[in-house]
């Protein structure tokens, strides 16, 4: 009886002792290998290929996670929809990074354009 309540108790426990995966680096990981040809490694949209797709500058960057996301995944212009290569767990850390590491303060908070 001892014995089996331990085996039971060491079950439970084993999963939560396995590494949990890596999620936060995941978004610059998974940027890197999908977004950097064309946005580039600050997220400007300036390498050639960006240039010649049309690729936007990343940093100056008002959309909504969810609307990043939903442009990875269904593809926007030139830009391939990831939908069936990324899970949507991977879009979201991507968007996460984007939102993070290289979009701009100063595009969500910054002061309203002049009227013209």
């Amino acid at each position: 009886m001892r014995l089996a309540t331990s085996l039971v108790l060491t079950l439970a426990i084993l999963p939560a002792l396995a590494a949990p995966p890596a999620v936060a680096d995941d978004g610059g990981q998974m940027y890197g290998k999908k977004c950097l040809a064309c946005h580039g490694l600050d997220g400007a949209g300036d390498k050639p290929l960006g240039k010649k797709v049309g690729a936007p500058d990343l940093r100056r960057s008002t959309l909504s996670q969810a609307e990043m996301e939903r442009i990875i995944a269904e593809g926007k212009g030139k830009m391939l929809p990831y939908r069936d290569k990324l899970s949507p767990e991977q879009i979201a850390a991507i968007a996460a990074h984007v939102k993070t590491a290289l979009a701009s303060p100063k595009a969500e908070g910054g002061p309203p354009a002049p009227a013209r």
